[in-house]
Order: C-alpha cells, then sequence, then structure tokens
C-alpha cells in the first residue's frame, strides 16, 4: 500500500513539472533528521508550486529500514533529506569564530601528513591551502558539516572560506563525535626591515623560528625553523598568521622568533606570543650592513659550481648565529653586520657534510665595503713522528694510515730521515665523522718478514687554532710510539699458479644463520710477499656470537675462488684468479638513446653474490664489465620506468647460463628477445569520482614473478615494454587496490573506493584477565606469485563490553581471512589461536557488517600456554 501511494504522489510531481532533489548526507545528532531547504540557481519556477518533503523516523539498526513520512511543504524548491545513521566516521562542523553560525560551502582539508614540517617556500608567502597535499576539498553542507571517513590520521585538518581561515592537527585517538573548526579572518602577519637610515632593506632573508614552553616555568626549548621570506621591494615579508599557526602545530605555548638572515654576533630580532596575532606591521631595523666573501682555492684554482658550502660567523659566537652560503666558482658570499668583529669560515663538501675542510681566518666587515677572506683548502698540513719504543726515529719507511674503523681510506704519508711525516689535512677527513670528534687513525708499516709496527692517534675533523694549527698552517699531531704486535693472525695470498699476489685486500667476515648473510669483521692488504696479518682480537668468535669466519680477496683484477674458513691460530692460504669480462649490445627497435638502462649481472654462485654488477648502457645500448669467472645471469632494467625517479627499477627481461672464464671475454647474444621500444605506453589512471590519481603506486608483475615498483604521478602511468604481457597492482591511498592484466593493452583505468568494513566480535561469558588484550587482524593474499599479503589489524581491550565493533577501511576487493590473538598483557608477546574466517569484502562506498564469535575456552586455553610458555 505504501510504495503503491509514494508511486502516486511521484507521478503526479512529473505532471506538474517539479524537480526534487534530495540529497543524503551523513548527519549528526539524535532524533529524528532535520529538513532544509535552499533555491537552486538558475532555474525558474512558479513561486506557488508545491514541493514534496519527506520527514525521516530513524528505527534501531541500519539506515535502510527507516521509515519514511511525507508531507507538502509549500514554497520549498528544493529539500535536502538529511538521514542521521549509523555510518561511522567524524563528523566536522564548520562555524564563524565570532557569531557561532554555521558556514556553508567552506573547503574543508585534510592532509596526510603525520607531523607539521617546514614551510620554507623561498620568496613566497604560504597560504594555509599549501599544506595540503593529495587531498581534494570537502565542500560543507547549509550546517558548515562534511563528514570524513575512517580512519582518520594524524594530520592537518583546515577549512578555509574566502577570506577565512581555520586549522588544527587531529589524530589518532580521538575520542571526538564533533570536529569544530572555528573560522576567523585571514590576517596577514607583516615584517618590515629597514636599514639604520629608515630605507627599505629589500632582498633580505627573514627567518622565522618556534620556541616552545619547558615543562619548567620559565624554560622553553627550539622547535624547528618555520619558514624563511625574502623582503620585497619596500623591505616587507608577510606571511599568513594561519599558516603559520599551522606550522607549528597549533599550539599555545609557542614563541616566534623573527630575525634577519645576517651575520652578527647579536641576534638583530624581535619575538612575539603565537596565540596574539598581530594587526599592525612590526620593523626591524639592521645596523650598518657590509659584504664579506669566502674565496675558496685548490692548487689547482677555484673549486667548481655547488661543490661546496661555506660557513661564516663571528669568531668564538654562538654556532646559532653562523651562516651558510653556496660557493659558486670559488666565491661564497655573506651579509654582515659592519663592526670590528673577527670572523671565522669553514668549509663543508656537500651532499657528504663530513667530508669537509676548511680553517678559521679573521677580517673586520666595514660600512659598504668588502672584505674577502681567503680559504686555501690545500693549505694545512699534518705533520707527526714516528718513534719506537725507547724514542728513535723509525725514519725513511713507506708510512700506511688509515682510519681505524676502515681501511678503504688508507694514504702512504711516507718518513723522513728523522721520523717526521707529513700529508695534506684533506686526506684525514673521514666519512660520517662529526666535526668535533676525533678520529683514530692507526700508523702502519710494514717490514719483510715480521709483523707490521703499529701505533695511532687521534685526529679531529676541523684543524682549528683550539686544536693545535700553528701559524705554518700546520697541524702537528705530535709522537706516535710505534709497537709490534705479537698477537696477529696471518695469512697468505696465492693465484691458481701458486705465485703470491702483493697488494690485494682480505676482507674477514661473520657468517650468518642464513649462508648468504654476511657482517664485516675486519680486513688487511697484503704486503709484497703476499702476506698479511690480522689482529687476534679482531677474528675472537667470541665477539661474533660464536659465528663462523670466512677470507675472500676483494681486488678489480682477481676474484677469490672461494671463501676459506678463518680460523685463529693456523696460517690462511686465499687462492685467486684472474677476472672475465663480459660485454654486449642491447638490440631495440627504436632509435632511441638508451638514457637511463641498466645490466645487472648476478653470479650462480651464492657466496660471489658480492660479485653482482650493475653497469649503464651507453647511447648505443652497449655495456662492459669486469667479473669473476663463473655462470652468470644478465637482467635488463629501466632507472626511469613507471614514472617513479632514479629510484625505480623497472625490470625488462633476464638471459642465464653466460659463462665467464677467467682472462677472457665473452660476448652473449644479442639480447633482442627483449624487444625494448623505449618510447612508453602511457596509461591514465583515474579516481572512483573521474579525477586523475594525482599520487599511486604501482607494482609491476612480469613473467616469472618477478615484480617492480613503480608510481602514478598526475594521473598518468608509464608502462615500459617486455616480452608477454605486464600485469599491475595499482593502489592509492583512498581507492582498492585493482589487479589490471596485460597494462599495455589499457588506455584508462578507474579505480574502485576503498571498502570499509565493519566486524562486530561477539564472546559470550567471555573473561579476560586484567591487562589482557586480543587482537583481530585481517589479512588479503595479492593475486601475484610472490606479491605477499595486505594486513589490517586492530585491538580489543575492553573485557567488560563482551564484544565491540571495529571499523577498518580496507585496500583490496574480495576474500580477507582472520586471524585472532590473545596476550596477558601490552608487554607480553602474542599467540594465535583459534580457527580462521574468511570474510569476503565487496566494492562499494557503503562500509560492510561482519560478526565472528569467539569461542570462550579457546582464549583461555590460549592465555593458559602463553602462561606456561613465560614461565
Amino acid at each position: 500500500m505504501r510504495s503503491r501511494t509514494i508511486l502516486a504522489v511521484v507521478l503526479v510531481l512529473l505532471a506538474v513539472g517539479v524537480v526534487v532533489t534530495i540529497a543524503l548526507n551523513e548527519g549528526g545528532g539524535d532524533g529524528p533528521a532535520a529538513i532544509e531547504s535552499s533555491p537552486v540557481a538558475g532555474e525558474a519556477r512558479e513561486a506557488d508550486a508545491p514541493t514534496v518533503a519527506f520527514d525521516v523516523a530513524a528505527n534501531e539498526g541500519s539506515a535502510a529500514d527507516s521509515d519514511l513520512r511525507m508531507s507538502i511543504v509549500e514554497n520549498a524548491p528544493v529539500v535536502e533529506l538529511v538521514l542521521d545513521d549509523a555510518t561511522p566516521g567524524f563528523l566536522v562542523r564548520c562555524v564563524d569564530a565570532a557569531t557561532g553560525a554555521p558556514i556553508a560551502g567552506a573547503h574543508v582539508y585534510l592532509s596526510d601528513r603525520e607531523l607539521p614540517g617546514t614551510l620554507d617556500n623561498g620568496s613566497h608567502p604560504t597560504p594555509i591551502e599549501a599544506l595540503i597535499t593529495h587531498r581534494e576539498p570537502q565542500v560543507a553542507n547549509t550546517r558548515g558539516e562534511v563528514r570524513l571517513p575512517p580512519p582518520l590520521t594524524s594530520g592537518l585538518l583546515a577549512a578555509v572560506d574566502g577570506d577565512h581561515r581555520a586549522a588544527r592537527f587531529v589524530g589518532p585517538p580521538l575520542f571526538e563525535d564533533v570536529i569544530e573548526l572555528r573560522l576567523e579572518p585571514r590576517r596577514d602577519l607583516v615584517i618590515e626591515v629597514r636599514h639604520a637610515d629608515g630605507s627599505p632593506a629589500s632582498g633580505f632573508d627573514v627567518v622565522l623560528n618556534a620556541w616552545r614552553q619547558g615543562a619548567r616555568a620559565g624554560s622553553e626549548h627550539f622547535s624547528g625553523g618555520i619558514t624563511r621570506i625574502e623582503t620585497d621591494a619596500d623591505g616587507r615579508a608577510t606571511l599568513e598568521w594561519h599558516s603559520l599557526r599551522a606550522s607549528t602545530g597549533i599550539g599555545a605555548a609557542v614563541r616566534v622568533e623573527v630575525e634577519v638572515d645576517l651575520v652578527t654576533r647579536d641576534p638583530v630580532a624581535v619575538a612575539f606570543d603565537l596565540g596574539d596575532p598581530l594587526v599592525e606591521p612590526f620593523q626591524l631595523t639592521l645596523p650598518p650592513v657590509g659584504q664579506v666573501a669566502v674565496q675558496v682555492a685548490t692548487p689547482s684554482g677555484p673549486v667548481g659550481r655547488g661543490a661546496w658550502t661555506a660557513y661564516l660567523g663571528p669568531e668564538g659566537g654562538s654556532r646559532s648565529r653562523v651562516r651558510s652560503a653556496p660557493v659558486v666558482d670559488g666565491r661564497a658570499e655573506f651579509r654582515v653586520a659592519a663592526t670590528s668583529e673577527r670572523f671565522a669560515a669553514e668549509l663543508d663538501r656537500r651532499p657528504d657534510l663530513s667530508a669537509a675542510g676548511g680553517a678559521f681566518f679573521l677580517g673586520p666587515a666595514q660600512h659598504g665595503e668588502e672584505v674577502v677572506i681567503e680559504v686555501p683548502l690545500a693549505g694545512v698540513q699534518v705533520v707527526g713522528r714516528l718513534t719506537d719504543e725507547l724514542g728513535g726515529p723509525i725514519g725513511d719507511e713507506a708510512c700506511v694510515a688509515y682510519p681505524v674503523a676502515s681501511r678503504e681510506q688508507a694514504i702512504s704519508p711516507g718518513t723522513d730521515a728523522d721520523g717526521w711525516f707529513a700529508a695534506p689535512w684533506s686526506q684525514f677527513l673521514v666519512s660520517g665523522a662529526k666535526s668535533h670528534e676525533p678520529v683514530e687513525w692507526v700508523f702502519e708499516v710494514e717490514r719483510s718478514s715480521t709483523p707490521p709496527l703499529r701505533g695511532s692517534a687521534l685526529i679531529t675533523k676541523f684543524a682549528h687554532d683550539s686544536f693545535g694549527r700553528d701559524d705554518h698552517g700546520e697541524y702537528d699531531i705530535g709522537e706516535i710510539v710505534m709497537f709490534e704486535a705479537p698477537l696477529l693472525v696471518s695469512g697468505v695470498v696465492v693465484d691458481t699458479l701458486g705465485r703470491r699476489v702483493p697488494n690485494v685486500q682480505v676482507v674477514i667476515e661473520a657468517v650468518g644463520p642464513e649462508a648468504l648473510d654476511r657482517d664485516p669483521v675486519t680486513s688487511a692488504r697484503t704486503n709484497a710477499s703476499g702476506q698479511f696479518w690480522v689482529p687476534l682480537r679482531d677474528v675472537l668468535t667470541e665477539r661474533i656470537g660464536g659465528r663462523p669466519l670466512v677470507a675472500s680477496v676483494v681486488s678489480d683484477a682477481h676474484a677469490s675462488v672461494g671463501p676459506e674458513e678463518f680460523r685463529a691460530g693456523a696460517e690462511l692460504t686465499l687462492t685467486i684468479e684472474g677476472v672475465a669480462v663480459i660485454e654486449g649490445r642491447i638490440e631495440a627497435s627504436a632509435t632511441h638513446a638508451f638514457t637511463g638502462f641498466s645490466v645487472v649481472g648476478t653470479p650462480r654462485d651464492a657466496w660471489k653474490r658480492r660479485a653482482e654488477f650493475d653497469v649503464e648502457l651507453d647511447a648505443g645500448g652497449r655495456f662492459r664489465a669486469v667479473v669473476p669467472a663463473g655462470i652468470w645471469s644478465l637482467e635488463l632494467f629501466s632507472r626511469t620506468g613507471g614514472g617513479f625517479g632514479t629510484g625505480s627499477l623497472w625490470y625488462l627481461g633476464r638471459i642465464d647460463g653466460i659463462e665467464a672464464r677467467a682472462g677472457r671475454t665473452v660476448r652473449p647474444p644479442s639480447l633482442n628477445p627483449w624487444s625494448i621500444e623505449v618510447e612508453p605506453h602511457t596509461v591514465q589512471v583515474f579516481e572512483p569520482d573521474g579525477q586523475p590519481v594525482r599520487m599511486g603506486y604501482v607494482t609491476w608483475v612480469h613473467p616469472g614473478g618477478v615484480t617492480a615498483l613503480g608510481r602514478i604521478f598526475e594521473g598518468s602511468l608509464e608502462v615500459h615494454a617486455t616480452t608477454g604481457t605486464v600485469d599491475a597492482w595499482i593502489q592509492n591511498f583512498d581507492c582498492a587496490g585493482l589487479f589490471v592484466r596485460d597494462m599495455r593493452s589499457q588506455s584508462s583505468i578507474t579505480l574502485e573506493p576503498a571498502p570499509a568494513i565493519a566486524v562486530h566480535v561477539q564472546a559470550p561469558d567471555l573473561e579476560l584477565p586484567a591487562g589482557a588484550e586480543l587482537g583481530l587482524e585481517l589479512e588479503f593474499d595479492l593475486p601475484f606469485e610472490g606479491g605477499g599479503a595486505l594486513n589490517a589489524s586492530v585491538r580489543w581491550d575492553d573485557a567488560t563490553d563482551g564484544f565491540r565493533h571495529w571499523f577498518k577501511v580496507l585496500h583490496a576487493v574480495g576474500e580477507w581471512r582472520t586471524r585472532l590473538f590473545v596476550r596477558r598483557d601490552r608487554a607480553s608477546p602474542a599467540l594465535e589461536f583459534g580457527k580462521a574466517h574468511t570474510v569476503v569484502v565487496f566494492s562499494g562506498a557503503e562500509p560492510q557488517q561482519t560478526s565472528i564469535t569467539l569461542d570462550s575456552d579457546e582464549v583461555a586455553e590460549a592465555l593458559r600456554v602463553l602462561e606456561e610458555q613465560e614461565r
């Protein structure tokens, strides 16, 4: 009867030409849902045309069981039906901060950033929208509300409405049913920088740093740089106030310090409390400013562009006052406060800041003048003297020095008749060493038939005045007493004819539980007689948990025949052989250059896996590799495939069984079976609403189960050619994973919404001990060989309810397996128990529901087993 009535009403409405728009929004609150009306722009209608309005009486249970009552409402052009159901999610309400009135049409963003990061954007002001990444805004309804689906990950929640702004950081655990964003009028923070004569200071960097209050009264700590803005022609730097608050985590107890990027002993800065927005611009007045240039030179001339970074600060001042500038064509320029102070310059090489050079120099800065500080990079010498135990010189000897942690950086300074040696200080720079921490260097003098003499000294990275640098540019590390170390383990390296091989490196490694797991222990180099010595203390197996040791030779011209087991107390003989050469050419069906392609070779013998090579193709598709003798497999990769940049390997094919013999060159057959087409095939990937996928990931599945990673960028996905078909598993943050076969036959792909499921866990008569926890995990096997599985897990630690609803957004459609775990407390290991259930997840935006019933006896038995294991 009810359906006939509804049909009759609909027919009447169609006859009179009334358009009814029903909007089902996910509302909040209790009781019957509200009904609201709003006009539709550009749609003409009669003033007295009736419109149907629906009233909803929500029953207990799902929204699909709700009753609909209909009534006629005069002059209601559009009816909005708001259904208050049990859909999980988080309701965001946008209101005016001054009046509390809802703000309809506000754009609500939720970023996926875990923590507030720096807003450093050079010379451009940062609007709050720039903080949001990978997200499209949701538009607030007439009540100023939007609903965000769970899970609500940590991130920045922001609302923007014309000239109104609001922002706050949210994240689990979140206990609010309604998140209220109070929108305030946009404010701009204006900083005016002027010279001492009142003229605007344009082109200066204004740096904003955040300081947070500590636990004790009056204490605070540096929280990090916020942004850097360049002043315009009027000397002004402008930043949106709400983006400043958002970048600092919306904390009330935050003090912002504004400073001009100028080399000074005392900062030219002001500070303000983040909770008190400034309406009027405030000014910073600079002292007289001068120019200082740091010139960097080597014996062959100035250093190249971008190779070094120069640092300048007042001598003896705080490290926070030090400024940096790139060295361009041997020159770095700084603005400094014009004083008669002395300045200190240092250098660091990029990108490895530990491999650096530099020294202290002096110089005043006068207003309007430029002072040049010359830093001769190779001007500092490290000097020292080698002596025996009685203080006598060890002269005219070939000395070898190396950091105690690695012999890879060995140098050979040599000594004069009085035992003195000298070497450029730059040779003593150790990668990874901190500037203020000394590094132990081992000095070694080899003997023909006896163990070498050894001594050590501490050398600090930056040879400043306080570290011993004298007026002659020398860094004197003093006398180094050399001892003959009797507790040595010896060995010899020979070739396949029994001849001893000098000057090759021997590496000793500890073998792990898996045969391929190797951890370096120590290394040595053979002398002129092919002998090497290793300190006994380095190879005591107690140091490495009793693991066996193996020794092998690392050389570009030789390869170990096999790793020999290393035993302390017996001389070890290592046999090596010559190397082979593999060279070849890739045939392509296109005429393009092979930019970004490489061949990776892997030996059949597991112990030779260390010798795996990776060489790039030249423009003609040719490659050449020097390898140990053996049976090799070659694989071709593109490092630009899938738009993932140089960090991705795109697999294109494989050839096995290439025999490389020592001293010979092997040329594999033409690698044409790969049939490479350098021009990729492009597939467009869309989200369920038809928008291009801005960011997503793809796992390429090649014949034989070989996989590679790629990335979707701005809706495009590049597919490179290979033999057979290329399948793909595609996934992004908000959609369900999709397995697509034969990607080269696709032109466009539309993803499905990520399904959601509520798991109703029933546990009749379950009584958990205090602190005990239950866990539920859903597992999905990826539909390709070697793909692994997806996991989604939740924890149930409430024993009083007897059950709980768990809501999860899953990233795959199909069959998920359940796994149940229990543990005695938060710090105890978990034990899997019970049988697995199968949960079939369908596509669609509506959440699904399923139930699982626990056996209380199984839970009790699992807890008993855990208790016995802990005993």
